[in-house]
């Protein structure tokens, strides 16, 4: 009885439970986050008592355990589930009891799902088990390695509403999806890029109008003609950044886009043997100048050297990248100089 007056008192036992309770979401280590959050249940009485009565500290699950599988979703009741499922070599360790009988039948509340591992192991379990509507999820990761694979029919049933961010990689799909109202990030790359169109990007883009990150990464060469109208232009009024990554640097999806001003566009390329590609391609993927005209940033990723000024009535813009794997990143702060881009020199060093 003594002891148990001696613990209220105590000054660690004076945090309030509000407080206390919200401690494990400032933790920096995910990797440990679990060993950790076991550990204060075992303190004391009623430290347990505070940490298992809050569901959402239990919502992180990896499948590997059956039992902590289990103890996670009993205690997080209600709340949106994480789910991170990871393999990159080896024995697969969530394709179990965990995961196909304990957590699948509860991902009508998934509220965000990393998926990684390889191609030709996973494509099946995808279009097999994640085929049901996920009206609560806002984070989506899928990465695959190895050979990219098709993941068709879509995933989710195509149904995301609640959807915010969309990582793919070493995925094939045919976008767009539907319910994209909330998205705000799209990172998509390691795929072949005949395997897209540039109208499934636009009628992708169409339906994000909230979209202010994306990044497209493809191999090879996107079209050198598009399959979209000539007029046909998507705004992107929420924008911030564009990163495009194919060889050569032209892309024609730029010719369909409006581009809001201050945002941050990045078109990285590289090239090697008989010579640049740049001279014939910059012009064609600067050519809608009036879709263009406000950004502010222009980023080079340099894999060759090469020089590229661009000229304008107020004066020029000289970036250089000298040696293989130079990065250079100038911000553009005379906006007169890229309403001006139809005048601009480039030189090979």
């Amino acid at each position: 009885m003594v002891r148990s007056v001696k613990n209220t008192f105590a000054p660690i036992n004076r945090i309030p439970r509000e407080a206390l309770s919200v401690i494990p979401d400032y933790w920096a280590d995910e990797d440990g986050a679990d060993v950790d959050l076991i550990a204060l249940t075992h303190v004391c009485h009623s430290w347990r008592e505070v940490f298992i009565s809050r569901p959402s500290l239990w919502t992180r699950l990896d499948c590997t355990n059956d039992e902590k599988t289990r103890t996670y979703i009993e205690r997080s009741k209600s709340s949106p589930l994480k789910v991170y499922l990871w393999r990159k070599e080896g024995y697969i360790p969530f394709l179990g009891f965990a995961f196909l009988v304990l957590a699948l039948p509860h991902f009508s509340r998934l509220g965000s799902l990393t998926l990684c591992g390889p191609s030709n192991e996973l494509v099946g379990l995808v279009g097999r088990r994640f085929n049901r509507p996920a009206p609560f999820l806002e984070k989506l990761k899928i990465r695959f390695f190895g050979d990219p694979h098709s993941i068709e029919p879509a995933i989710f049933d195509r149904n995301l509403p609640s959807l915010q961010e969309l990582r793919l990689s070493g995925i094939i799909t045919s976008l767009p999806w539907g319910n994209l109202a909330n998205l705000t990030t799209f990172d998509f790359r390691d795929v072949p890029s005949d395997s897209i169109s540039t109208t499934q990007l636009l009628d992708f883009f169409e339906r994000a109008p909230f979209l202010r990150h994306c990044n497209i990464r493809l191999w090879n060469t996107l079209a050198t003609t598009s399959n979209a109208p000539p007029g046909r232009v998507v705004s992107l009024p929420r924008l911030k950044d564009l990163d495009i990554k194919a060889q050569p640097i032209h892309s024609i999806l730029l010719n369909h886009l409006l581009i809001p001003s201050g945002t941050s566009l990045v078109q990285e390329f590289g090239f090697s043997g008989t010579g640049s590609p740049i001279p014939g391609h910059l012009p064609k993927t600067l050519n809608n100048l009036e879709n263009l005209s406000h950004i502010t940033a222009i980023n080079l990723s340099c894999k060759s050297g090469l020089a590229l000024r661009l000229n304008g009535p107020s004066g020029g813009l000289y970036v250089l990248g000298h040696q293989t794997g130079t990065n250079t990143s100038v911000t553009v702060t005379n906006r007169q100089i890229l309403r001006s881009l139809a005048h601009f020199a480039i030189s090979e060093i």
